[in-house]
């Protein structure tokens, strides 16, 4: 996958309408994160520390991984998946 198709992943869980339900929030704080992260080409973690959860830390962390070239990129795609059932 590659980093462009992962951004237009990421931003279509994003405009999901789950995402916005409460329980989703440290999801949704770690894939505007992860939208940033990727967008700066970052690859280290400054600046996770201020993330509400570690969820939101852990996805933003993939983002990382995926700078970094360790990570593929189908962790957001089964994460989009969960979000577009409501985590059933």
């Amino acid at each position: 996958m590659t980093k462009p198709e992962l951004q237009r992943k990421i931003s279509n869980i994003l405009k999901h309408g789950n995402i916005n339900k409460p329980e989703n929030s440290g999801t949704k704080q770690g894939l505007e994160k992860a939208l940033e992260i990727l967008k700066s080409n970052q690859k280290d973690l400054s600046g996770l520390d201020k993330l509400d959860t570690t969820q939101a830390r852990a996805i933003a962390k993939f983002a990382v991984d995926f700078n970094n070239l360790t990570q593929s990129g189908k962790f957001f795609i089964k994460l989009g998946e969960i979000i577009k059932r409501g985590n059933k």
